[in-house]
């Protein structure tokens, strides 16, 4: 982490605005972060966006589900409130 800090200043910064979109209960969390609380831990002490959360969290029941029909707007209403499409 000290390496990472040294090469990429505001690193923790920019994760953290990151993290305000990260939706612990989507289930889509690679197996090496799922396992690691690392991510959790260090999202543990902000504050998630409600409505992006809820957004994630239709569109992740709807993948689930196998309900894909609507998804498009869905993911791009929660591009808009990431300012990001990724």
């Amino acid at each position: 982490m000290q390496f990472i800090n040294e090469v990429y200043v505001n690193f923790e910064d920019d994760l953290r605005d990151s993290l305000r979109y990260f939706n612990p209960d989507a289930g889509f969390l690679p197996k090496g972060l799922e396992v690691g609380v690392r991510v959790r831990d260090f999202a543990a002490d902000l504050q998630p966006d409600e409505e992006h959360k809820e957004i994630t969290d239709y569109i992740a029941g709807s993948l689930k589900g196998d309900k894909t029909d609507d998804l498009g707007g869905y993911v791009l209403r929660a591009a808009n409130l990431r300012k990001f499409l990724g």
